[in-house]
């Protein structure tokens, strides 16, 4: 039977909105043959293709919406898209360049839209010595704490700082070494309290800024620290270890537009988690499905009544021996503490965590698991639970050979 394009695209839709998306592809490829010049068409195709990791591919069809903007008129988000897949694929000068596009779309994320002011917009071309720059944050928690890294070079290069952030992280983030000339306030200051300054730069526009490359990428960890009285505090709280302790975080929180594919229920996670561990709950939002299950195991220790801030949190990382987390902002905060991580990824990753790669260039104590098909958590668990179990074995070996022949002398 044939199908004129109108159906064709509508079907491909709906198939994408089910989440069919080999499905979808085949409708949305059969309506651009009917109608080559449907740039709206491309455009859907090139987004599914990019949720399939497709990623060249999806790229292109964008190229294609590019170059006929009289017949898209929201090419930003076509240059949006190429921004993300730029930077998930390692290219990071091209990416940070398009990524500015993000300032005209209002449709990916973004917790406000772009600040005006009067003083120019500071992305590296001019001299910074004997002037203030402002520094403000744009989107989440977790893209403050991973760009916060930057503002030491600002600082260095001999600029006045001040620096916008939430309030929930200022007492973190004025642990920031190379930080401690800048002046902090909190996102919820009048604009007419601001001190005065003469240019400024979003967060996220500083690697920009800097012409970040994967080389060059400023990685050192730690560069956040725990506040030591909230550490001791938690110290005594959580009593002296009888076990490895581990950080747990299986959801993020609820109002995130892609949380039903980063975060996973926690009786899923459970199955895999190595026996002879201490497990610390580091969620202060614990949700009805999975606090049933908390209450019926109880191989889980939680404190959300105790979990008021980012410098509990931290604490909390700090006193653990590892964080096993989905893509949060508390993933974020261990790797920006130097702790090691074990992060958990859906098939198609935020793009900072790039694609085919265990590691990160961001976070050197972080180790990354990745789905190999769309929600499939079974084999991202089953790999690192083995991971953890090899490196008990490890360490258990290690512990009894220093044991047997740690003050032998070679010879």
């Amino acid at each position: 039977m044939k199908h004129d394009f109108d159906t064709l695209h509508h079907v491909g839709i709906a198939a994408w909105q089910k989440g069919e998306l080999d499905t979808a592809i085949h409708y949305l490829q059969q309506a651009i043959a009917l109608r080559p010049q449907a740039m709206q068409a491309y455009y859907n195709c090139g987004v599914v293709l990019q949720q399939l990791l497709r990623l060249d591919e999806a790229f292109s069809c964008y190229n294609r919406v590019l170059a006929h903007p009289t017949q898209f008129p929201n090419a930003y988000k076509a240059h949006m898209n190429q921004a993300l897949i730029l930077l998930m694929q390692g290219k990071l000068l091209e990416g940070w360049k398009k990524y500015e596009w993000r300032w005209r779309n209002s449709e990916v994320g973004m917790k406000q839209k772009k600040r005006t002011f009067i003083q120019p917009l500071w992305l590296g071309k001019t001299p910074l010595a004997g002037k203030t720059i402002f520094l403000h944050h744009e989107q989440g928690l977790g893209d403050t704490l991973q760009f916060c890294r930057y503002i030491p070079q600002v600082v260095a290069l001999g600029a006045q700082v001040v620096v916008e952030v939430q309030a929930s992280l200022l007492p973190l983030l004025r642990t920031l070494a190379g930080a401690e000339s800048v002046t902090w306030i909190a996102s919820n200051t009048p604009s007419a309290a601001l001190p005065a300054f003469d240019c400024h730069c979003p967060l996220l526009s500083l690697p920009l800024a800097f012409q970040t490359t994967l080389e060059s990428i400023p990685a050192t960890a730690p560069y956040l620290h725990p506040n030591a009285e909230r550490v001791a505090i938690w110290k005594e709280r959580l009593g002296k270890p009888k076990k490895p302790r581990v950080g747990l975080v299986w959801r993020g929180g609820s109002g995130h537009y892609n949380d039903h594919n980063r975060s996973l229920p926690l009786s899923d996670l459970a199955r895999y988690l190595p026996p002879n561990r201490e497990y610390i709950c580091l969620q202060q939002e614990i949700r009805q499905e999975d606090l049933a299950y908390l209450r019926s195991h109880q191989i889980i220790h939680t404190f959300e009544d105790h979990i008021h801030d980012f410098d509990d949190t931290a604490a909390l990382c700090a006193l653990v021996d590892g964080v096993i987390s989905v893509d949060t902002s508390v993933a974020h905060l261990a790797g920006a503490l130097g702790r090691p991580l074990w992060l958990l990824l859906p098939f198609v990753p935020d793009w900072r965590w790039m694609l085919n790669r265990s590691d990160s260039p961001w976070y050197p104590s972080a180790t990354l698991y990745r789905q190999s098909t769309q929600g499939d958590w079974g084999s991202v668990l089953q790999s690192m639970r083995r991971d953890l179990n090899a490196m008990e074995q490890r360490s258990t070996w290690g512990a009894l050979r220093q044991l047997l022949f740690g003050n032998r002398q070679k010879g």
